[in-house]
């Protein structure tokens, strides 16, 4: 499947998309989880809560709320313990459930081979547990990113504090880049088809197995595709 993230649990892609949603959680610690809420599905990893209408709305005023609070003069520093500590969590979650989702989706989606293989036994697939592997290396990403980000962001925001000049210019800037991270993260700009979604080879090649696979079920249950007058 080459390097696109998306054969053997979809790897790369999902520590590429842990490290972003870590990076975005230190800049605001909940904006990658709000990110991570909005496109999920309800057969993701957590995607029973998150998916949820009040999982979505949840994330998403938290989000608000912390753009708003981070304008306050009056908020602690994010390199505080209780500035920090939140970040490095929400990395870390934030950085598991993207990897395991990007694990999860590219299995869901099947290879050539496995079409094949479907052809060839007359049988449905199976698939053994997922592997925890992918998901524990993105919480590892997500959390190292999010420290990365949230010293960053300290040093961007104290240039206007030494400088005396007003902080909330430098903040809608954070904001801004905030927002780009978890964009980046979450969706496919770069064009990647999900799982090998419209690629017509592929389409195809399932399509072939799973047509194969039906005939020599027929050889074996003539019965199961008898039609009346045939």
């Amino acid at each position: 499947m080459g390097d696109d993230g998306y054969g053997s649990g979809g790897g790369n892609a999902g520590v590429r998309r842990a490290a972003l949603v870590g990076a975005a959680s230190g800049l605001r610690s909940q904006a990658g989880l709000a990110g991570v809420a909005l496109t999920a599905r309800p057969d993701d990893p957590a995607g029973s809560l998150l998916a949820h209408r009040w999982g979505r709305i949840g994330a998403v005023v938290a989000a608000v709320g912390e753009a708003v609070g981070d304008k306050l003069p009056r908020t602690p520093s994010r390199l505080s313990p209780q500035g920090l500590l939140p970040r490095l969590l929400l990395g870390g979650v934030t950085g598991w459930a993207l990897a395991a989702r990007e694990q999860t989706r590219a299995e869901d989606g099947g290879t050539h081979e496995e079409a094949y293989q479907y052809a060839a036994d007359g049988e449905e697939l199976t698939r053994s547990a997922p592997d925890a592997g992918p998901a524990l290396i993105g919480a590892a990403v997500g959390v190292a990113a999010a420290a990365a980000a949230s010293f960053a962001g300290a040093r961007w925001r104290r240039i206007a504090a030494g400088r005396n000049w007003p902080d909330w210019p430098f903040a809608l800037v954070e904001d801004a880049v905030t927002a780009a991270v978890v964009y980046a993260a979450v969706g496919r700009p770069d064009g990647r088809r999900e799982a090998g979604a419209g690629d017509p080879w592929r389409e195809e090649t399932l399509y072939e197995g799973s047509y194969a696979a039906r005939e020599v079920d027929a050889d074996v249950r003539p019965d199961a595709y008898h039609q009346p007058g045939g």
